[in-house]
C-alpha cells in the first residue's frame, strides 16, 4: 500500500513539473511561431491578428490565381516557404503543372457544387455530410 502511495505521489509531482515547464515552452514556441508567420507574410512585429488574417487570405488568393492562370513560377515562389512547400515542389514541376492546375480547378469546382447542395466542407474535409456517421452519432468526414 505504501509503495502505491509513493508511486502515485511521484506521478502527480512529475505531472506538475511537466505542466509547469511545458507551459513555458509552449508559450515561447507560440510567440516564436507568431513572429515567423509575421515575417513570412512581410508584416511588422506588432501586426494584429486581423492583419495576419488579411495577409493570409491575400496569399491564399494569390496562390489560387497562380494555379488557375497556369503560372508555375509565381506559384512555386508563393508556396516555397509553406510547411508543405518543399514536398509540393518535389511533386509538382514546371512539366506537370498544367495537369496539377486542371486537378486543382476540378477540386475547387467540386467544393462549389457541394456548397450549392448545402453540403459544407470544413478544414481537412471534417464537415462533410455523411448519413452513416450521422445515424451512428459519430463525427468525421466521408467514410470515417
Amino acid at each position: 500500500m505504501k509503495k502505491i502511495f509513493v508511486f502515485a505521489v511521484s506521478i502527480v509531482l512529475l505531472a506538475g513539473m511537466v505542466s509547469a515547464y511545458g507551459g513555458g515552452w509552449a508559450k515561447e514556441g507560440k510567440e516564436a511561431y507568431g513572429m515567423k508567420i509575421r515575417e513570412k507574410l512581410g508584416l511588422a512585429e506588432d501586426a494584429t491578428a486581423e492583419e495576419i488574417q488579411v495577409a493570409r487570405i491575400a496569399k491564399r488568393d494569390a496562390v489560387h490565381t497562380a494555379v488557375t492562370s497556369g503560372d508555375y513560377v509565381t506559384w512555386a515562389e508563393l508556396i516555397a516557404d509553406t510547411p508543405h512547400g518543399a514536398n509540393m515542389l518535389e511533386k509538382v514541376t514546371a512539366d506537370n503543372f498544367a495537369e496539377f492546375s486542371v486537378a486543382m480547378t476540378k477540386i475547387h469546382e467540386a467544393k462549389e457544387s457541394l456548397e450549392a447542395l448545402g453540403i459544407e466542407q470544413g478544414r481537412n474535409g471534417q464537415k462533410h455530410f455523411n448519413m452513416k456517421n450521422r445515424l451512428n452519432g459519430q463525427r468525421g468526414g466521408c467514410g470515417r
